[in-house]
C-alpha cells in the first residue's frame, strides 16, 4: 500500500484523528518557526504512534533536503544513522534526535525548497557559444545549456535546463560530477554535498532528483556561512517521557485527555486534504477516513471489521461492542475545545518567511 499517495489523494486520519496532512504541515511549521518543541514531539508522536514510519521518514529527509542541506551537510550522516539504529530497534528516540537537530538548528534556507517547487517556463539566456571546456565534457546540446547555467549560477536558468534533462537523473549526477572535477574543484569541497556520499542514501533512494538539486544549490552558494560542524542540543528526560505519555493507553481512550494541541492555524497556507463536510466526517465517519492508517488497520482487522458503503461492518455484535468499548472516540460528544483542535479554521496567510510565495502547495507532492 502506497500510504503517501493514499494519504495525499484523500482525507486519512491519524490515532486520534486528526487528519495526517494536517499533522504533517503542523509539524513542518513547528519545524520551522522554532516556537515549542514540544508541539514538534507531539505532531511527531502522532504519525509515529499511527504507524506512520515510513512517511515520517520521508518528511525528515525532504526537510533536511529542503531547508537544512546546504547550511548544514554533516546532518545527512547523522539522519543516516538515526535511522539505521531505528531500523534495528524500533525505538522512537532515534526519531526524536533527528527532530531535535532540525528543531534547534540555527542555519537554515530554502534555495532547494524553492528550486524544487518552483516551475521556470522560459530561460533567461539561450546559450548559442559553447566553450571549449564544456565540449570537452561530451554532454548532449540540453545538457550543455544547464552546465553552462550551473557555472553561471543563473538560478532562473538552471531551473529551466534541469528541467529538460531530470528525466535520467542518475546521468545528471554524473554530468555534475565531470563537472566539478573538470574545474579543479573536489567534490568534496566543504561547501558541496559529495555526490558519491548523497546517492549512498539508499533511505531516500527514491527521490534522487531532491538530492541532486540539494548538491546544485550547494555548488552555486557562495553567501550563505556552511555549518561544518553537528553541534546537537541533548534531548532532556522530560521530552522523551512527554512523548511516550502520549501513547499511553488506560481503560479507555478518551480523545479530551489525548488532544494536547490543536493544529497550526496557518497550515491553511498549504493544499489540505479538508473536505466541504469535515466536521460530519470527523463526527459520524471517522472510521471509514481513519481505515487507511496503519495503525487503525490493525485495530480493524483485530475485530474483523470490514467497510460497505463507507459504513463499518463487523462480523458480530459481540466484536461490535468489544470494538467501541475500547475505541469508542465518539468526536461529536467531546468539548468543543476538544474538537476544535482539529475542526478550527485555518489561515490561508503564513508570516514564515521561508514559505513566503509558496501558498497553495502541498508539502508532499499529491498522487496521480
Amino acid at each position: 500500500m502506497n500510504l503517501i499517495k493514499i494519504m495525499t489523494q484523500q482525507l486519512v486520519f491519524t490515532r486520534y484523528l486528526y487528519s495526517v496532512d494536517e499533522t504533517i504541515h503542523s509539524l513542518l511549521l513547528c519545524v520551522l518557526e522554532k516556537k515549542s518543541f514540544q508541539k514538534s514531539l507531539f505532531w511527531l508522536s502522532e504519525l509515529y504512534y499511527s504507524k506512520f514510519y515510513q512517511l515520517l521518514w520521508d518528511f525528515m529527509w525532504q526537510t533536511y533536503y529542503d531547508f537544512y542541506a546546504i547550511t548544514n551537510p554533516k546532518f545527512e550522516k547523522y539522519i543516516s544513522k538515526s535511522q539505521k539504529k531505528w531500523i534495528k530497534k524500533n525505538d522512537i528516540s532515534h526519531v526524536i534526535d533527528v527532530i531535535n537537530v532540525l528543531y534547534y538548528a540555527t542555519s537554515i534556507s530554502n534555495n532547494v525548497f524553492k528550486m524544487r517547487t518552483k516551475y521556470v517556463s522560459m530561460p533567461k539566456t539561450i546559450y548559442k557559444k559553447i566553450p571549449k571546456w564544456v565540449l570537452k565534457l561530451n554532454l548532449s546540446r540540453k545538457e550543455q545549456s544547464f552546465i553552462q547555467s550551473l557555472h553561471n549560477k543563473n538560478h532562473r536558468d538552471i531551473q529551466f535546463y534541469f528541467h529538460q534533462i531530470q528525466n535520467n537523473i542518475d546521468r545528471c549526477s554524473l554530468i555534475i560530477k565531470e563537472y566539478v572535477e573538470s574545474t579543479s574543484r573536489s567534490i568534496m569541497d566543504k561547501n558541496i554535498i559529495g555526490l558519491d556520499c548523497a546517492f549512498k542514501n539508499t533511505f531516500y533512494n527514491n527521490n534522487k532528483r531532491h538530492i541532486v538539486l540539494s548538491t546544485i544549490c550547494c555548488l552555486m552558494n557562495d553567501s550563505l556561512k556552511v555549518n561544518n560542524r553537528l553541534i546537537k542540543k541533548k534531548v532532556k528526560p522530560e521530552d522523551v517521557v512527554f512523548v511516550e505519555n502520549t501513547n499511553v493507553v488506560s481503560d479507555k481512550i478518551r480523545l479530551t485527555n489525548k488532544r494536547k494541541f490543536g493544529v497550526e492555524p496557518q497550515i491553511g497556507f498549504f493544499n489540505n486534504n479538508r473536505t466541504e463536510n469535515y466536521s460530519h466526517a470527523l463526527w459520524y465517519k471517522w472510521e471509514y477516513y481513519a481505515r487507511n492508517c496503519p495503525l487503525w488497520k490493525e485495530r480493524f482487522e483485530k475485530y474483523k471489521c470490514s467497510f460497505e458503503k463507507n459504513e463499518p461492518v463487523f462480523p458480530n455484535d459481540d466484536l461490535l461492542e468489544e470494538f467501541y468499548e475500547e475505541f469508542g472516540y465518539e468526536p461529536d460528544e467531546q468539548s468543543k475545545e476538544c474538537q476544535m483542535k482539529s475542526l478550527q479554521p485555518l489561515i490561508k496567510e503564513t508570516n514564515i518567511e521561508l514559505l513566503e510565495g509558496f501558498k497553495g502547495m502541498t508539502y508532499f507532492p499529491r498522487g496521480k
